[in-house]
């Protein structure tokens, strides 16, 4: 009977261990909780800031927060702010500024604890649409003309000669020269294409900083795209319809082209060739075009 008793006794200690054991093993920490506040939460004006409040909790300890936002063209993201966190909770307060050119931006914020486990959030801003920039009949020089400058800034419409360009390198954005091969052609002053703009010494690019030569890109367009520009957002949309290879110079260029082209800085434009004087080695070459930009 003794026996009986101690099997009975020995099998219900096994089942309240087993029990005990599957229950604990079964349990699943749950994946941080978020919650992502946009103040205002309406449409927004360019260069306006948008206040995100960002509340995550976890069972675990928070490792991070980071927030990202999307790229006009492109399905990847990009990065605006990474955080690491040692907290079970956490409320932060991040100041996001619209940028221009766009008519929304998706924000995503991610919170991750120290299991890896992951919460992801998206709120999208809408944008006020922007009224684009203008320039009509900018003309430029090429590197042979020393009355006319050959450096243009898309930022305020201003044309520099070379010893002005190197005074005020943040500001050029397009190098204008004509080649022997190239013909007449746009640059940006970061560039580094051999025959291109690098190899003009009237240009001296050689002694301006490195970290100042705005690497400016360029697309061939066309004039449907150019003609229904109507806001800053859609200069953006052109540039990333336009056909033409993306390269940091743009050749054998004639009357009636439309350049789509993207800054340093982000920002989009767009213009159209109205006059082209080719005098290559002369002292009297130019280019005229009407532009718009962000």
């Amino acid at each position: 009977m003794k026996n009986v008793k101690k099997a009975l006794f020995l099998m219900v200690m096994s089942t309240i261990a087993l029990t005990y054991s599957c229950t604990k093993d079964d349990t699943t920490i749950a994946a941080p909780t978020l919650t992502v506040t946009p103040t205002p939460s309406g449409a927004v004006n360019p260069g306006d800031v948008v206040l995100l409040t960002i509340q995550c909790s976890t069972t675990e300890t928070l490792k991070g927060v980071k927030i990202q936002e999307d790229i006009v063209g492109s399905t990847s993201l990009a990065l605006v702010k990474d955080s690491t966190v040692s907290a079970k909770s956490v409320t932060w307060a991040y100041s996001y500024k619209v940028p221009s050119g766009v008519s929304s931006k998706t924000i995503t914020v991610t919170a991750t604890d120290n299991g890896s486990r992951s919460t992801s959030k998206k709120i999208t801003i809408t944008v006020n649409s922007s009224t684009p920039t203008t320039y009509t009949s900018k003309t430029l020089g090429d590197q042979g003309n020393p009355n006319i400058g050959s450096f243009f800034s898309a930022s305020d419409g201003s044309i520099y000669t070379s010893a002005q360009a190197k005074s005020n390198q943040l500001n050029v954005d397009i190098i204008y020269y004509y080649g022997a091969t190239n013909k007449a052609s746009f640059a940006g002053p970061g560039g580094t294409k051999s025959p291109g703009v690098k190899d003009f010494t009237a240009f001296d690019l050689g002694s301006w900083n490195s970290n100042t030569k705005n690497a400016t890109k360029f697309k061939k367009s066309s004039t449907a795209l150019y003609t229904g520009i109507t806001t800053g957002a859609t200069i953006a949309a052109a540039y990333a319809s336009s056909a033409g290879t993306e390269d940091e110079e743009i050749n054998n260029l004639a009357i009636g082209d439309v350049v789509a082209f993207k800054k340093a800085s982000g920002s989009y434009g767009i213009l159209k060739i109205t006059g082209l004087i080719p005098n290559g080695g002369g002292t009297t070459g130019t280019i005229t075009f009407d532009a718009m930009v962000q």
